[in-house]
């Protein structure tokens, strides 16, 4: 995918500041799931951690007024200040420090996804958000309510034959920067890493966690595929749109992933987007 325009990470920054600025408001107007966690990683230099932190927020009280205030895991590398501020005032998030992770270092965390997220949380769905990734709407009860073991923008095109490929596959390889998955694969995937990839060196195409829940372990081991229950292609872009390829759908989707799907969106829709909860 080509890189975001300075014009695109515009855009999704001042979004993320128009959310910061409003605040609480609106996260307590839906009543939220009770078999779904949030986690988010944060994991930067103390130094330059404050700097990061309003666009962390923002991407987290935006996913809040979409989905209600779920019960919230923030993994972090080091206990910031900005961190315990913001923990101290929300009793339903819990701050988890993991020192294996690497200040900037996105492998790090793919690490820890691909062998300890099933540990991070207690529920049957773990949603996962980034700060260029998160829902801009309410409507996560119809995903989870599909019962996927991972939906997440597709890396496919979702267009009707493509579509009916990764419908009678069940192969649909997808991004995991905002995601829904169930505790199920997330346990499965960190018995295969254990067991197969933890001593070995990291290879971005195979380990990133997406590619690794989604493509590396599908098409690796007869067990997993057959074990899983994968979005395709289309009700995958309805979750969430990455602006690898035009998209497909008439509907806005659930959420976004990337500066450059977040534009694409506001330029198709426009106020229905930049408008809600304002």
């Amino acid at each position: 995918m080509h890189k975001a325009t300075s014009e695109d990470l515009g855009l999704l920054e001042k979004f993320l500041a128009s959310s910061c600025f409003k605040g609480d408001r609106g996260i307590y107007s839906v009543c939220p799931r009770k078999d779904v966690t949030i986690v988010m990683y944060f994991f930067w230099r103390d130094d330059i951690a404050s700097s990061k932190w309003p666009n962390f927020v923002g991407a987290l009280l935006e996913t809040w007024r979409n989905c209600g205030l779920l019960p919230t895991v923030i993994v972090t590398n080091m206990l910031h200040q900005c961190v315990q501020d913001f923990a101290a005032i929300y009793s339903n998030v819990d701050v988890q420090v993991e020192e294996e992770l690497r200040p900037g270092d996105i492998n790090s965390m793919s690490i820890d996804c691909n062998s300890k997220l099933h540990k991070r949380f207690s529920t049957k769905y773990v949603l996962i958000v980034q700060d260029d990734g998160f829902p801009l709407r309410r409507g996560l009860d119809e995903f989870v309510e599909m019962n996927y073991d991972f939906v997440g923008s597709p890396y496919c095109r979702a267009k009707k034959i493509p579509d009916l490929l990764t419908r009678i596959l069940n192969f649909c390889p997808s991004n995991g920067g905002f995601s829904l998955r169930s505790k199920e694969i997330c346990e499965r995937a960190a018995y295969y890493w254990e067991k197969e990839y933890s001593c070995r060196d990291f290879v971005v195409n195979e380990m990133s966690e997406d590619l690794f829940y989604t493509k590396t372990l599908p098409t690796r081991s007869l067990s997993f595929w057959f074990n899983r229950r994968q979005a395709s292609s289309i009700i995958a872009e309805l979750f969430s749109y990455e602006g690898v390829f035009p998209l497909y759908s008439k509907a806005m989707p659930f959420g976004f992933h990337t500066a450059t799907g977040f534009a694409a969106l506001v330029r198709r829709f426009g106020d229905s987007i930049l408008s809600v909860n304002s």
